[in-house]
């Protein structure tokens, strides 16, 4: 079979679907052949196997604190009993850790379609040891958290804009777009997961991670240039690149979205107080701040241009960002 043919049958559906399919297709195999192939993987691996009926569900504390997600900040979630504080920390920090496994997932098919793409000996090889560290991570992260479930991502505008990303583009600009921006910006999330992690085991695992992470995003500064990218691909990644400034410039949505589900909704004046107070503004000054120098230090300066006529790298004011999260859980103003 041909490479175009193989990349053609992989990319009819999105990495979350196409796990979905392996893992079921594993559940079909008999006993025997289903715990050889786990001895195997966990042999290879050297990290346990999930117990099969262990999932997120077991995670009985949260993870990160009230800091990490600014909510001391908040008088509205200080407002909260105990017991709503602690389920709210728990349904964040079980959101973060499915993101994380979610993207490593992705990860390994990302990793895959790019050595099917590799033009010379050593880039296949990159991207090989790239897939292996991929599945590491996976099976680092599903051994806290339980086997992958693709369900919930298709609910993620940013999983499915990251699956859709991995599919759809061609070899030059998922370098730019995965290893130089996603990859790098990462690093920086990955470390305050590991940082501010109150369970050592999930602060061990984020930091291994970041040791391959670093490797991923420093290769793909080597490897990327814009020189050498077509005049169509340059539109296509400014197009792309949007679309990821404009889901970052939301703000929190996802902590509003728990927050609200947990207390039985906010208003919008909630909304707008509950940014205002937690100073949404400095973290994604600092966020748009560092997307903008990654891409910078990459030499995608043309790229970087064509942002910024679109004024993607400006702050959205506090009325903007409150609109946005308020129209996304459908309150009304």
């Amino acid at each position: 079979m041909s490479k175009g043919k193989i990349l053609g049958h992989i990319s009819v559906r999105c990495p979350f679907e196409i796990a979905t399919s392996a893992t079921m297709t594993l559940n079909a195999l008999d006993d025997r052949k289903s715990q050889a192939l786990a001895r195997i993987l966990e042999k290879s691996s050297r990290i346990p196997n999930p117990r099969p009926d262990s999932s997120e569900n077991d995670l009985k504390e949260p993870i990160w604190n009230e800091v990490f997600f600014n909510l001391q900040l908040s008088s509205f979630f200080q407002a909260l009993s105990q017991e709503k504080k602690k389920a709210v920390l728990l349904r964040c920090s079980k959101g973060l850790l499915y993101e994380s496994q979610m993207i490593e997932l992705a990860g390994t098919t990302f990793a895959a379609k790019m050595a099917l793409l590799s033009e010379t000996l050593a880039e296949r090889e990159l991207y090989s040891l790239f897939a292996a560290d991929e599945a590491r991570h996976l099976r680092m992260i599903s051994s806290i958290r339980g086997a992958p479930n693709s369900d919930p991502a298709r609910e993620n505008p940013f999983l499915q804009y990251l699956g859709n990303l991995i599919l759809s583009e061609k070899k030059a600009p998922l370098v730019l777009l995965i290893q130089v921006v996603l990859e790098g910006w990462g690093i920086s999330h990955y470390t305050r997961l590991a940082e501010l992690s109150m369970n050592p085991s999930v602060s061990q695992v984020f930091q291994e991670i970041l040791k391959d992470e670093a490797k991923h995003h420093g290769s793909g500064l080597v490897l990327f240039s814009e020189e050498q990218i077509s005049e169509s691909d340059r539109e296509r990644l400014i197009e792309q690149l949007s679309h990821f400034l404009t889901m970052v410039r939301t703000g929190p949505f996802s902590v509003v979205q728990v927050l609200a589900s947990e207390t039985g909704g906010m208003s919008a004046e909630q909304v707008r107080l509950f940014l205002k107070e937690t100073e949404f503004q400095k973290k994604l000054e600092n966020d748009l701040e560092l997307l903008h120098h990654l891409l910078l230090k990459s030499g995608a300066g043309r790229i970087v241009s064509g942002l910024h006529r679109s004024k993607l790298f400006e702050l959205p004011s506090l009325d903007e960002c409150s609109a946005q999260i308020s129209a996304g859980l459908g309150i009304c103003a």
